[in-house]
């Protein structure tokens, strides 16, 4: 007997802020004269507060592929261990 679409375990989502959050985290650690500290976190804030598809739109300042982080495939990859 097979599981119908309904009946078979979801699989994992990244949040649609995801990325916003990595580049956030990843500020923390760059030392930059630049202080990307501050912008990245109101970015993050604001992905937060806006709708579900209407996230902004701004600039991410440390990451360079938001993509990666906001793809559930690769989550279950990590998740296996592979």
């Amino acid at each position: 007997m097979t599981a119908t679409a309904e009946e078979r375990p979801r699989s994992p989502k990244p949040h649609r802020c995801n990325a916003r959050l990595e580049d956030f985290v990843q500020s923390l650690f760059t030392l930059s004269p630049t202080g990307a500290i501050l912008p990245a976190w109101r970015n993050f804030r604001a992905c937060m507060a806006s709708d579900p598809g209407n996230e902004p739109t701004m600039d991410y300042l440390v990451i360079t592929d938001p993509r990666k982080y906001l793809d559930g495939g690769r989550l279950r990859k990590d998740r296996r261990g592979s």
